[in-house]
């Protein structure tokens, strides 16, 4: 390929106003905004149809291959909304399409739960159980909801704004964690 080659947009190539038009049309309202920024798109979807969008965008958009998910506690956050965010990045290996990244804005603190993507992208699932665990957002029909990271009986969400950045006493209280704590003279 050469230098000439390179700078000319890939066939099939997405566009913000493609995707976000695509999108706007089938799900209307739940598509809350859209955004590009270095060939990057990103759009934020309201929580009510997140693996309906998911499997649209995989099948009908072509973003093929989950890169990566991540939760963001979004209490007192830039004014939002919501509480919290699931952020899907997604790249498409067949038609080339940039980075996308879906935002699913979820409303509640109280136990919210969300559909389990791992039906689409089995790479999803340990992702899941880490959010899970972290934020205390719940996966329906995950096929393995067991926790990953924390002990049993851990039952606070270390990752939420809300936990004192010196923990809750989980020295004392899970000495299977295997950290040493200081002695005090």
């Amino acid at each position: 390929m050469s230098a000439a080659d390179s700078d000319k947009p890939k066939k099939n190539a997405a566009t913000t106003h493609d995707v976000e038009r695509a999108l706007r049309d089938r799900f209307g309202d739940d598509v809350i905004s859209a955004t590009k920024f270095r060939d990057q798109i990103a759009v934020t979807v309201q929580q009510a149809k997140p693996l309906a969008i998911l499997e649209f965008l995989r099948n009908d958009e072509g973003y093929d291959t989950l890169v990566d998910l991540a939760g963001v506690d979004c209490a007192d956050l830039d004014g939002r909304e919501h509480d919290f965010e699931l952020v899907y990045v997604l790249r498409s290996a067949e038609r080339g399409h940039p980075t996308f990244r879906l935002h699913v804005a979820i409303v509640g603190r109280e136990n919210p739960k969300v559909p389990s993507a791992a039906e689409l992208w089995p790479s999803a699932a340990w992702p899941e159980r880490e959010i899970a665990e972290m934020y205390g957002i719940g996966f329906k029909q995950h096929p393995d909801p067991r926790k990953l990271l924390l002990p049993d009986n851990f039952e606070t969400h270390p990752m939420r704004r809300e936990y004192p950045l010196a923990g809750e006493g989980e020295r004392e209280k899970f000495p299977e964690l295997g950290v040493p704590h200081a002695e005090t003279e």
